[in-house]
């Protein structure tokens, strides 16, 4: 008999588009027609997927890898730059009974999105790639407005998720490149301390 999982993890890449242009980002695919954008057609495909990950009967998959809860897991582009598009998605995929995370590089985590949506994720992801503003500039961690997610903003951002929702999972991922990768981030990830902190290396910048 296989071994019961806890979670089964499903992975939703909402959106290509972002407010960054990480060099070495991989989430590209020449933007097709994004589903979210076609009417009901993002909520009709979660509904398809909580009637068959939900049903013990027809789910070929849990006859394979028992599992014990299922989470959606948004990633991107940045989904939260779809602002209210996203936050309708959020909604209709705790109702069907999903757990939910995020993957997102903390620049629209907002003191309003915090608090509104805050308490519905079981675990939120942030790419945080340096504390110098120069560095991340050279990554491309900055947007139109020259405005980046900073070492402060981070910190802020982690201890209002954990004040609204105390029993949250804070991951930081982290690509070590040619720009950071004599950076420390001891006193950081200790002031923090992320749940899981995720170090890719970049092998070609």
């Amino acid at each position: 008999m296989n071994k019961t999982i806890d979670e089964l993890v499903i992975n939703y890449h909402v959106t290509e588009v972002c407010n960054y242009s990480c060099k070495f980002c991989y989430a590209k695919w020449d933007r097709p027609n994004e589903i979210h954008a076609n009417g009901q057609d993002a909520e009709l495909m979660l509904e398809k997927l909580a009637n068959y990950f939900f049903d013990d009967n027809t789910n070929h998959v849990k006859a394979v890898f028992p599992y014990k809860s299922v989470r959606i897991n948004f990633a991107g582009g940045e989904p939260l730059i779809l602002k209210k598009r996203f936050a309708k998605l959020i909604i209709k995929t705790k109702s069907l009974g999903f757990n939910l995370s995020l993957i997102t590089n903390g620049h629209y985590l907002t003191d309003s999105f915090i608090n509104n949506y805050g308490a519905m994720f079981s675990m939120i992801g942030i790419s945080f790639d340096s504390q110098s503003l120069i560095a991340r500039k050279n990554i491309g961690r900055i947007d139109r407005k020259d405005e980046s997610f900073g070492r402060h903003d981070l910190i802020k951002a982690v201890a209002q998720l954990r004040n609204v929702n105390p029993s949250i999972i804070i991951k930081v991922n982290t690509v070590v490149n040619s720009l950071n990768y004599q950076e420390s981030f001891e006193q950081l990830i200790t002031k923090i301390k992320p749940e899981k902190w995720k170090v890719f290396r970049c092998c070609q910048y």
